[in-house]
């Protein structure tokens, strides 16, 4: 059935549209943890080769708060730019891997580098296993100790 007054029914779709979106976040919402502390540090050597990650996750559900390593993850994605300007900017995407069954998560690395700072924001997203509900961002910092160089993201993460 055709409406005489398209306007008021553009305008009531959109109304009921907003209202059932605004329940579909207000569910999610519900059901997600309270956002913690999460910090993430991802290792690479001399050879700039990937050598292992660590990490301290907060609680979940009824899972305590928990330590987690692995000797393994992966740079899935670079991509740097800036050319002869004095702003450097970069993205990597890496995939981290835990040895203690945990499952995996991705943290993406973003650069923005004005002021001779190697630093920049870090987003964390859940893959598998016990991390597949893991979501947060933060910011992330450098520095080298032993040779070992350290990529550390300091996250307010929540699961749901």
């Amino acid at each position: 059935m055709r409406s005489r007054h398209p306007h008021v029914t553009a305008l009531v779709s959109a109304v009921l549209a907003a209202a059932a979106a605004g329940s579909l976040l207000a569910i999610g919402s519900a059901s997600a943890t309270p956002s913690a502390t999460a910090t993430i540090v991802l290792m690479r050597n001399g050879d700039l080769n990937e050598i292992g990650w660590y990490g301290d996750f907060p609680a979940f559900s009824s899972v305590p708060a928990f330590s987690d390593a692995g000797a393994r993850w992966t740079s899935d994605h670079r991509a740097f730019g800036g050319g002869k300007s004095s702003v450097f900017a970069g993205l990597i995407k890496t995939t981290e891997y835990s040895d203690q069954g945990h499952g995996s998560f991705q943290t993406d690395f973003q650069l923005l580098d004005a002021k001779g700072t190697f630093s920049g924001n870090c987003q964390v997203t859940g893959k598998t296993g016990d991390y597949a509900r893991l979501h947060g961002t933060g910011s992330w910092t450098y520095f080298e100790e032993g040779g070992i160089r350290h990529y550390k993201c300091t996250a307010r993460v929540h699961w749901d």
